[in-house]
């Protein structure tokens, strides 16, 4: 159900400033703060600010991997193209997580649809997956590991009290 792939290249230390600076000045939406958006989230742009390309081509790699079958298929009839939806998470050290919150990232016009997440702090606080059988699963988090699952799979971040700044680029991809 979960796939999941080690980054490379990511320089953590760098990364995690960089997603707090992009965070202060690209907020998750035009109508932030009146919106229904978690409070600290970015806009789904992040994957293009210049200060990420390195994991933005890894990103890409991964998906391509994952999703390698049906990317195949394209190509034989010529048609791949792939669209990334990317945005920043910061659930702030002392906070509290007491209440699940389940959603997918399923866009019902669009085939092919892959979500994805990458824990860059380390945290005790991972995700929890509702699988076919309709039994949660709980994904332990690894930092700098890409982890990549069918966008129809509902999650919603474990309960608790998040000990450290508790920092994820989350995704989508469409092709």
């Amino acid at each position: 159900m979960i796939k999941k792939y080690p980054l490379i290249s990511t320089k953590t230390e760098m990364l995690i400033n960089s997603v707090k600076d992009y965070l202060s000045t690209n907020k998750c939406c035009p109508y932030y703060p009146e919106c229904t958006h978690p409070r600290v989230q970015s806009d789904p742009y992040i994957i293009f600010d210049k200060r990420f390309k390195s994991v933005f081509d890894e990103i890409v790699l991964c998906l391509k991997q994952a999703s390698q079958e049906t990317i195949n298929h394209k190509l034989k009839t010529g048609n791949v193209n792939m669209e990334i939806a990317c945005w920043a998470f910061l659930q702030e050290k002392g906070t509290v997580i007491n209440k699940e919150t389940w959603h997918n990232h399923l866009d019902k016009d669009k085939p092919n649809q892959t979500s994805f997440l990458i824990y860059l702090t380390p945290t005790d606080i991972g995700t929890i997956f509702i699988n076919d059988y309709e039994v949660k699963q709980i994904l332990v988090p690894e930092t700098n590991c890409i982890y990549i699952w069918d966008s129809r799979y509902v999650h919603s971040p474990a309960l608790g009290t998040v000990k450290n700044d508790r920092i994820v680029l989350a995704g989508n991809c469409f092709f």
